[in-house]
């Protein structure tokens, strides 16, 4: 099948993606080409024009069913709802979306977990690689070495719970190493449930300016099992960062999203990095503006509407 898509940039969405390690991606003259080349639906292939926004698509006959949620075409209207809120429907916010793969669920958990405390495009796309085709990565990394350790138990958890998201998530929960920011960008980025956010440095140096009683770190990992996740439930959610960020409600992942966005691109490093967002297309300034602002708007309408 041809698909065509429009308005679209992804360059921008790929760069935050935990699905790109599972593309391959070839500049061309305006663009690249990005191909999954691991996982479910492997085959689709589809190349990017950035000077129009104009993506082309083959999408092979066994992906009819989930190539929507693979390409982001149902969640570009969250980032679309941002630039409505942020008061320009047309900001650059609305070209981006969110790439996620329920059945690529636990090779996008391992993209998570080899990401952390690392350079996502120097190491984190190399060790996924090396792991996915050798079974096993070579580096003296206490990150992969940690990640070796409970590579083991994720098997079994997604091999006895992959249909049950909640007791999925519990069972992770319940895993050494593995805490709510972690869970958090999995069902972001698997599941595509953007009311759940982790809460990284980038998202934290936003929230700190309006959420300042809150220190970094997360919550108590019991509690939330206990809660199985549901913040709104939880007694000690204003007290919470991951608690008090549901105030944005199925907005939380892409504004989390377009923070980390604003903040990694001042620090391109690598060939990559330039072909998915070249410097000339890196408008900081403009995503900084539109987090900052979405987030002052929907906490002072909330405290309006408390009488605060």
């Amino acid at each position: 099948m041809l698909l065509k898509i429009s308005g679209i940039d992804y360059g921008l969405s790929l760069y935050y993606s935990y699905l790109l390690p599972m593309f391959d991606v070839k500049p061309v003259e305006r663009g690249f080409i990005f191909r999954k080349v691991i996982g479910f639906c492997s085959g689709i292939e589809c190349k990017f024009d950035r000077t129009i926004l104009k993506t082309i698509c083959t999408i092979p006959n066994s992906c009819q069913n989930h190539y929507t949620d693979i390409l982001g075409l149902s969640t570009n209207q969250c980032f679309k709802d941002l630039c409505k809120l942020y008061g320009n429907e047309k900001c650059i916010a609305s070209k981006i979306t969110l790439l996620y793969s329920p059945t690529d669920a636990r090779n996008i958990l391992y993209a998570i977990l080899l990401s952390r405390n690392t350079d996502y495009f120097i190491n984190t796309l190399k060790w996924f690689r090396e792991f996915i085709y050798n079974g096993t990565v070579r580096s003296r990394s206490y990150v992969v070495k940690q990640f070796l350790e409970i590579k083991d138990r994720i098997e079994e958890i997604f091999t006895n719970f992959k249909n049950n998201i909640q007791q999925l998530i519990a069972e992770l929960l319940s895993t050494k190493y593995v805490g709510l920011k972690t869970v958090s960008a999995l069902l972001l980025h698997a599941y595509g449930l953007t009311e759940h956010a982790p809460v990284d440095r980038h998202y934290l140096i936003y929230l700190s300016k309006i959420f300042q009683w809150f220190k970094p770190g997360t919550g108590r990992k019991s509690i939330c099992i206990s809660n199985m996740l549901n913040c709104l439930m939880c007694k000690y959610r204003e007290r919470c960062i991951y608690g008090v960020t549901k105030i944005f409600g199925k907005l939380n992942g892409c504004i989390q999203s377009i923070a980390y966005l604003s903040k990694r691109l001042a620090f391109i490093r690598n060939d990559l990095e330039e072909i998915l967002v070249p410097k000339e297309q890196r408008d900081i300034k403009a995503l900084e503006r539109i987090v900052s602002m979405v987030i002052q708007k929907i906490v002072g309408d909330a405290q309006k509407n408390a009488g605060l």
